[in-house]
């Protein structure tokens, strides 16, 4: 099974808090940011395999974010997670995220699309 390092951009502390017990306890290493400045340059300075996004943040957007993660690298994958999510991930997709969620999710859903995008990439 493949190992990465997974950069969680969320501005709630909960959230972050439990994809990080979940991710790291799979084996992956996890950071962390409180919104979309902050989560680009942890980007910026790391090298990031996947990127949990969300959608409504303060300042910096997930839809920002994405965008300049995709300016930034070709090969990230991006996974854009929201509550209000379904207006917004069509565009999220359009601007390159791999896969969405909706808040709620559930932790096998999360173990999942992270298996399947390190999977693909091999």
């Amino acid at each position: 099974m493949t190992m990465a390092t997974i950069l969680v951009v969320d501005d709630e502390e909960y959230i972050r808090s439990l994809l990080r017990h979940v991710l790291s306890q799979a084996g992956h290493t996890v950071l962390e940011a409180a919104n979309g400045n902050e989560g680009l340059e942890r980007f910026q300075q790391t090298d990031v395999d996947i990127v949990f996004t969300d959608l409504m943040m303060p300042g910096m957007g997930g839809l920002e974010l994405i965008e300049a993660l995709r300016v930034a690298s070709a090969e990230v994958h991006i996974i854009a997670m929201s509550v209000l999510g379904h207006d917004a991930f069509p565009r999220a997709r359009e601007l390159g995220a791999s896969s969405t969620f909706d808040k709620p999710f559930s932790v096998s859903e999360v173990l999942l699309a992270v298996d399947k995008l390190l999977d693909s990439t091999g």
